[in-house]
């Protein structure tokens, strides 16, 4: 277990304890309000941030990368106050009268709050991981087009999602994560990789360069870089479908085999 490891699980169980606490103790309910709208607002951040490109395309035709962070903080802000609205409503004009100041405190309330963190973690992981494999396929992406060279630091959520499946609780999350898949991830790296430089070689098992028809909406969406849309495309679903080709995509690490990471 190295030290990242260590971090990633204290710090997921840190945040369920801190949960638990607050739902435990009546005098910090604003505090624990504040901090699941705080919470709210990360995951659709990070929704946004991950939709950010199909959600620019509504209102131009070529999206800049900037405008993935300006969706993410809009959505931020939006959930976070529409959250914040809606808990201080039922909290009432009193701390002592509120609804949720009636409900919920005590074991019930660290029972309650437990729950609600555990959903709010779970939502966060699985965001955070999508969020380090678009980044890591934009990287793919510039490092196959020769924009970039292997000694060119990783992304910082590439880096988080990384320390997420190295953890334990994070490889226990991946087993009922329900929008990242590992196979589908490699297939969508190798299809970067053979757009941009052809079939590439040592790093595709065999039989898997012609399981992945680079063609159409899948050239499309490489091109544009709307990586959302590469991991959506049904080619590469029909990829994963196959046992044989799945398990060999499971095997790969194609950042280490390319030297873009150690």
């Amino acid at each position: 277990m190295n030290f990242f490891d260590i971090g990633t699980d204290g710090l997921i169980l840190g945040a369920l304890l801190i949960f638990a606490v607050l739902g435990f103790i009546k005098k910090l309910v604003s505090f624990f309000f504040f901090v699941i709208s705080v919470a709210i607002g990360g995951v659709a951040g990070l929704w946004g941030h991950n939709n950010g490109f199909s959600l620019s395309k509504i209102l131009v035709d070529q999206p800049e990368p900037w405008m993935n962070m300006a969706v993410a903080v809009i959505a931020f802000f939006g959930a976070f106050f529409f959250m914040k609205t809606i808990l201080g409503f039922l909290q009432g004009g009193s701390k002592e009268t509120g609804t949720f100041s009636k409900f919920g405190f005590g074991i019930p309330g660290a029972i309650l709050s437990l729950g609600v963190g555990g959903a709010i973690l779970y939502a966060t992981l699985t965001g955070a991981r999508y969020a380090g494999t678009l980044a890591e396929l934009e990287r793919l992406k510039a490092y196959a087009s020769d924009n970039i060279d292997a000694s060119k630091a990783e992304p910082l959520l590439a880096k988080i999602k990384t320390w997420i499946d190295e953890s334990r609780i994070g490889q226990i999350h991946q087993k009922f994560d329900f929008l990242n898949d590992p196979a589908q991830t490699n297939a969508a790296k190798l299809a970067i990789i053979q757009e941009k430089v052809g079939e590439s070689g040592s790093l595709m098992p065999e039989g898997i360069p012609k399981a992945i028809p680079v063609e159409g909406k899948l050239q499309s969406s490489i091109r544009e870089g709307d990586f959302s849309a590469v991991l959506k495309n049904d080619q590469l679903h029909d990829v994963t479908d196959d046992a044989a080709l799945r398990e060999a995509l499971m095997r790969l690490n194609i950042e280490k085999a390319l030297g873009l990471r150690e």
